[in-house]
């Protein structure tokens, strides 16, 4: 009897941590979440394949350069909302950044774009911001990166000129590497050449993206930026001293503190 009811006491538990990973995969979509891609979280559908697919590879290769020096890997997250005219849009900078828990060792620079939908239903960017990881701060100062988007984003005339706001905002980001970079980790960049930019936006050919789509909840715990506790501290605590054969480890990278000292510029 006693090991019959043992038996039973573990089904129930089991049971009820696939009920539990199943409330979390079911739960609905948390867009202060990051995507799949982590490097780019287009949730306003701002940008094109072109430039969605410049950011993403752009960033991955980036990481890739420097991940490994003593220094840590630069990530740079490039993050778009939307919302209607005169409401909250997107999260706190300082609060996503963290959250995502950006940049190896602290070298993370979060650049977040906001959206407003006018009456007609288009996209004008309202707001270009930027979160700046304590070490990368030592190489990009909030001045240099408010700088940065004044030369570019802010001679863009017309605010849902979606086109020449992605150009603008691929010589913000180009601009950023070659301000860091060289500094930081002794690579050179080539320098921002807008004629092949256009050229290479009007000849695209690569994969078609589309609005991002953020990790559900589930995804969220078991990824590297979410929380162990989640993840795997409550339904341990709720089978007990169940037995488990298998057992799982998540290792949660270093990054993600910054001091809320970033800079953001409005649209004019």
């Amino acid at each position: 009897m006693a090991r019959h009811g043992l038996g039973l006491l573990n089904l129930i538990g089991l049971i009820g941590v696939g009920i539990y990973y199943l409330v979390l995969f079911l739960w609905p979509l948390d867009y202060s979440n990051p995507t799949h891609e982590f490097y780019l979280a287009d949730y306003a559908d701002a940008f094109n394949s072109a430039s969605s697919h410049y950011f993403l590879k752009k960033s991955t290769e980036v990481y890739e350069k420097s991940h490994g020096k003593s220094l840590g890997g630069l990530q740079i997250v490039s993050a778009t909302y939307r919302g209607e005219k005169g409401s909250s849009i997107a999260p706190n900078k300082t609060e996503l950044f963290r959250k995502w828990k950006i940049g190896e060792n602290d070298m993370g620079l979060l650049l977040l774009y906001s959206y407003e939908v006018d009456a007609s239903g288009r996209l004008q960017l309202s707001k270009s911001e930027a979160e700046i990881g304590y070490r990368l701060s030592g190489y990009l100062s909030a001045g240099a990166i408010g700088n940065i988007f004044d030369e570019s984003i802010g001679q863009v005339k017309d605010a849902s000129d979606l086109y020449s706001l992605q150009l603008a905002q691929a010589k913000a980001y180009a601009h950023i590497l070659e301000h860091v970079l060289p500094d930081a980790y002794a690579i050179e960049v080539t320098p921002f050449d807008e004629a092949a930019y256009q050229s290479y936006q009007e000849n695209y050919a690569g994969p078609t993206y589309s609005r991002g789509v953020p990790l559900n909840a589930l995804e969220f715990a078991f990824s590297s930026q979410g929380n162990l506790w989640f993840a795997l501290g409550f339904p341990l605590l709720f089978l007990g001293g169940l037995l488990l054969g298998d057992s799982a480890l998540i290792v949660s990278g270093k990054g993600g503190s910054s001091g809320g000292a970033g800079i953001a510029r409005l649209f004019h």
